[in-house]
């Protein structure tokens, strides 16, 4: 290990030695820009400088990007929706740069990201959300559609800066909307009125649905009930038809059910006897 350090240090004195070349690093996650300040190659080298060691002359120097997301929080901004009700917002970019054109997003604006987004982005996004918010009433941009605009505002941001090397992958808010205060109490009283009806629509539902529960129920009991009658009505005939068709049946069931009692009373009907016990 020793040693390759040892040869890596000799490697670099001797190109700064031979060449006038000196070492500087771009860290991981970054992406370098080297600009020439002197000479036939003077200006911004094309070609980004990948992570790791890169080997400047005297007359270079070099600028990095970083290649994953930042978040950035702005100053606050104002915009007006489709009635000109003023709204304002403290509002958050997250960014980044891309890799291979870090060179043209150095030679468009010669900055860091942060200062990109702090200065030439402030005015980029609030031209955004002003573009955005003159289609809609601010109640389409506080409440229920307010993810959806923001997300239309993002749109716009990124399709701006990406022509640049700039990744915008988010526009968000550091704090609620600022309202006047006349259109935030109209506002809020929309919502709460919003909420009682629908509050009232779910009970409405409710009831409904125990109402259905109970004639659902009811006709269920109704045709159970037919069926018992109309089970006992087909029991009734079929006994009646089996007793006119067997006559005899009858005087067989009294006889099966005598207890030998003699009987008090004789009861004819003209052909066989009938015998009644006594009490």
């Amino acid at each position: 290990m020793l040693k390759r350090i040892g040869l890596l240090l000799g490697a670099m004195a001797l190109c700064v030695g031979l060449t006038g070349c000196f070492p500087n690093k771009v860290a991981p996650g970054e992406v370098g820009v080297i600009v020439s300040t002197m000479g036939s190659d003077k200006g911004v080298n094309m070609k980004p400088a990948k992570s790791g060691w890169n080997f400047l002359g005297f007359t270079e120097d070099l600028y990095t990007f970083k290649t994953w997301d930042q978040n950035i929080n702005l100053t606050e901004i104002s915009f007006g929706d489709s009635d000109g009700a003023r709204i304002t917002a403290m509002v958050g970019v997250t960014a980044s740069a891309e890799p291979d054109s870090a060179p043209k997003l150095f030679l468009k604006y010669r900055k860091d990201m942060e200062d990109i987004i702090k200065t030439n982005g402030v005015q980029v996004i609030k031209t955004a959300f002003t573009n955005e918010a003159s289609k809609l009433k601010v109640d389409a941009i506080y409440g229920e559609g307010q993810e959806v605009f923001l997300q239309a505002v993002q749109k716009r941001v990124a399709d701006h800066f990406a022509q640049f090397g700039l990744n915008v992958s988010n526009i968000y808010l550091l704090e609620e909307l600022g309202l006047p205060p006349t259109i935030k109490e109209a506002l809020n009283a929309k919502v709460l009125a919003n909420q009682v009806t629908s509050q009232k629509q779910n009970e409405v539902a409710q009831a409904t649905a125990d109402a259905n529960k109970v004639i659902e129920r009811a006709k269920g009991e109704k045709a159970a009930a037919i069926a018992v009658a109309e089970g006992q009505a087909e029991a009734i005939a079929l006994i009646g038809q089996a007793m006119a068709a067997n006559p005899l049946y009858l005087e067989l069931k009294k006889v099966e059910t005598w207890k030998g009692d003699v009987p008090g009373t004789l009861v004819t009907n003209g052909s066989a006897p009938t015998f009644l016990p006594l009490k």
